[in-house]
């Protein structure tokens, strides 16, 4: 928590101070990415995170993802080479972006 004081100016000399009570912003984890690489035919990738209540997004084409990106729903079967990029966002809250790459031999 973070607590500001605010003077305020009554007039004729006189102040008032108030103290402000600011709650730290909860950060979110950044998820982790499992799978087997490298593979022969496909792979099954999980993603999680610690933070309850966040959401994961993901990219599969090397973009950076967002809010707007796929939404995590369950596991991902891959069946070529790809990279698989991770964001959770917990209100407006967002994680590091996690990043992981899978190889098919």
């Amino acid at each position: 928590e973070i607590i500001e004081t605010e003077k305020i100016d009554l007039g004729n000399g006189k102040y008032k101070y108030q103290q402000i009570l600011y709650p730290l912003q909860e950060k979110v984890s950044a998820p982790q990415i499992s799978g087997t690489t490298p593979f022969a035919d496909t792979t099954t990738v999980t993603i999680a995170t610690s933070s309850s209540n966040a959401k994961i997004y993901y990219t599969d084409d090397g973009s950076e993802p967002d809010q707007h990106a796929t939404l995590y729903s369950g596991p991902i079967t891959l069946s070529a080479s790809k990279t698989i990029k991770a964001i959770a966002i917990r209100g407006n809250v967002a994680s590091a972006v996690s990043s992981k790459s899978f190889v098919k031999q």
